[in-house]
Order: C-alpha cells, then sequence, then structure tokens
C-alpha cells in the first residue's frame, strides 16, 4: 500500500513537472516491484525512469572512458616532451581535442539531464574547465618563455659558425685572386684541381643549405620571411624546439632520410680533399673536423649510428647549429687544402723559375 501510494504521488509530480523516478525509488520499489498492481500510466512512468537511468549510465561511462583517454594522452605528452620523443605535441593537442569535443559534451549533456547531485555535477565540470583552461595557458606561457630563451641562445649560438664561414670566404677568394695573378706560371692542372676543389666544396655546402632552408619551411611555412633567397634570418624563426620535422627529414621513417646521404658525400668530400693534397697534417684534421664514425654506446652495449647520433630525435634549433657547424668546418678544410695546394704550387714555381735561370741547379 505504501509503495503504490509513492508512486501515485510521484505520477502526480510527474504529469505536473516532468519528473522521473530516481535511482533510490527504483531502487526502493525493486523488492516489491512483482506484487504491484499500478495502472499503465505508473507503470510507463517506471519503465522510462528505468530507460533514462541506464541512458544516464551509459552517458556517465562513455564520458568516463573520454576522460581517462584526455588524461593518459596529455599525461603521455608531458613524458615524451621530457624525454624528447617526437609527436609529444601531436599527443598534447589530441588529448585536449578528445576532452574539448568528447568529454565535455557528453558530461555537459549528463548534468542537464540528470538530475541527481546536480550541484555536484556542475561543481566539478565547472572545476574542470577551469583547470583545463589554467593548465592550457599555465603551459603556453612556460613554454613561450623557454622557446625566447632557447631562441635567444640559438640566435647567438649559431652566430659564430656563420661569422667563421664568412672569414674562411674571404680567404678562399683571396688566394683565387692569387691563382689567377699567375705570378709564377702555375701549370694549367693544378689551377685546375683548385678550381675542383672549390666546385665540390660549394656543392656539398649547397646540400647542407638546402636542407637548412627545407626544415624551415616546413616549419615556418613556405612564404616564411625567415628565408631570403638562399639566405637564413634564424632570428625569425619561431619553431625552434620542434623535433618532428627534422627527425622525419634527416632520419625518415625507414633510414632513408637526408642524413645518410650528407655522410655518404662528407666520406666522399674527405677522400677528395686527401687524394689532391696528399698532406698527413690536413688529412688528420679532417677526418677529426668532418667525422663520420659510429659511436659505440657503452651502456647498451651497441653501436650508435652517425646519422641518429646527429640527427635523432633533435629540435630544429640543434639541427641547425650541427649543420651549420659542418659547413663551417667544410668551409675550413677547403681555405686549408687551399692554402697547401697554393704553398705546394708556389715552390713549384720557384725552383722550375730557378732552374731556368740557372741550369746547373737542374
Amino acid at each position: 500500500m505504501e509503495i503504490n501510494q509513492f508512486l501515485e504521488n510521484a505520477l502526480v509530480s510527474y504529469q505536473k513537472r516532468k519528473i522521473l523516478l530516481k535511482a533510490d525509488d527504483l531502487k526502493y520499489i525493486a523488492p516489491f516491484e512483482d506484487r504491484l498492481f499500478v495502472n499503465k500510466e505508473v507503470e510507463n512512468l517506471i519503465m522510462t525512469s528505468k530507460s533514462e537511468q541506464n541512458k544516464g549510465k551509459r552517458r556517465m561511462k562513455r564520458a568516463a572512458i573520454a576522460g581517462f583517454a584526455a588524461i593518459i594522452l596529455i599525461s603521455l605528452a608531458a613524458i615524451m616532451k621530457i624525454n624528447h620523443w617526437p609527436m609529444a605535441a601531436f599527443a598534447k593537442n589530441l588529448g585536449y581535442l578528445v576532452y574539448i569535443i568528447w568529454f565535455l559534451p557528453l558530461f555537459t549533456f549528463h548534468v542537464i539531464k540528470t538530475r541527481e547531485n546536480r550541484g555536484i555535477n556542475i561543481t566539478f565540470l565547472l572545476f574542470t574547465i577551469f583547470f583545463l583552461a589554467y593548465s592550457y595557458i599555465f603551459l603556453r606561457s612556460i613554454q613561450s618563455g623557454a622557446n625566447e630563451i632557447l631562441r635567444r641562445d640559438f640566435k647567438q649560438t649559431i652566430r659564430q659558425p656563420d661569422i667563421m664561414i664568412d672569414i674562411y670566404n674571404r680567404e678562399t677568394d683571396s688566394i683565387f685572386k692569387l691563382l689567377s695573378l699567375n705570378p709564377g706560371g702555375f701549370r694549367d692542372i693544378d689551377t685546375g684541381i683548385a678550381k675542383e676543389l672549390t666546385k665540390q666544396t660549394n656543392e656539398l655546402m649547397g646540400y647542407i643549405q638546402d636542407i637548412k632552408i627545407q626544415l624551415v619551411k616546413y616549419l615556418e611555412g613556405p612564404e616564411t620571411t625567415a628565408i631570403e633567397g638562399r639566405s637564413i634570418k634564424y632570428g625569425m624563426i619561431i619553431r625552434t624546439d620542434d623535433t618532428t620535422i627534422p627527425t622525419a627529414l634527416l632520419i625518415g621513417s625507414e633510414n632513408d632520410g637526408k642524413a645518410f646521404t650528407l655522410r655518404r658525400l662528407l666520406i666522399e668530400y674527405k677522400v677528395y680533399v686527401d687524394s689532391v693534397t696528399h698532406d698527413p697534417g690536413l688529412k688528420g684534421k679532417m677526418y677529426r673536423l668532418l667525422n663520420t664514425d659510429d659511436s659505440y654506446d657503452e651502456e647498451k652495449n651497441e653501436y650508435l649510428r652517425w646519422e641518429h647520433l646527429n640527427f635523432q630525435v633533435k629540435d630544429l634549433a640543434f639541427t641547425l647549429i650541427t649543420l651549420t657547424q659542418f659547413q663551417q668546418n667544410i668551409k675550413y678544410i677547403e681555405s686549408e687544402a687551399l692554402r697547401y695546394l697554393y704553398g705546394k704550387m708556389t715552390a713549384e714555381s720557384e725552383r722550375a723559375s730557378n732552374n731556368k735561370r740557372n741550369p746547373a741547379l737542374k
């Protein structure tokens, strides 16, 4: 009789204010449901309330899955960022998208449709929105500050090899001017070797410059102001902390990136310079400055490939500095090789001139 009276009152509330039975109400009448004799309206009220409760459980379950997925993705992104793994930014953005597009609509709809614990649910929803917004703004501000420091250090670090490249360019130009004066009648074969050396140097330098320009354009966009002709304005680069694009371009998905071609070109360049100079001192400098050897990792008891050592999971700033350092070393080797060739040519020319003036010396 009490249950019947309770249901009659619940029906009146439903008809007036569309209030369905709550989970506790359904639990209260469950032990007596088989013995109840109710009219069709009350029966429909019970069935509708049960259906809505099941929908609410399903909504809450999907919202919980979405929330856990978002938390896992954002946490994973943080771990990836700390370890400088690729795709960290992608995982972080995906986590925020899952939260905003999947979790928030589901949970908001659940709060609207469910009257039980509405105050607690609304408080939790507002708290999560505030926490998400605060964490995003905080992380962005921290990242912005860190990026500014990195960009400043990057500009200062990369400026030195760029200055040295200019100095070596002036030195090689001076040597070629001396060659063009031809003071001792250098042989055509000697000047041809010098020209071929410079040609191969410029080709290798150009290949590295192409890589640098391609990296900047991929990250900053094809119309970036950081690229002017063949020059790079390093101070205009914004995304210096990205590791995904440098790794993808230089290493590749199947170890087929540009770093492997660069290593082959560096080895060929060293072999050529050594073949035309035959100078042990220059050879030692060259193989030290343009080192292309694999490195042995004692902790892992394995060899680490030169390409991976220099370019695997390295950010744009580090990659550009590494490539520019190679360019500086290449120009230094060219300058030293030309200086050596010029000295050798001068000595041979003087000896030939002395022999002409005094045949007895011959």
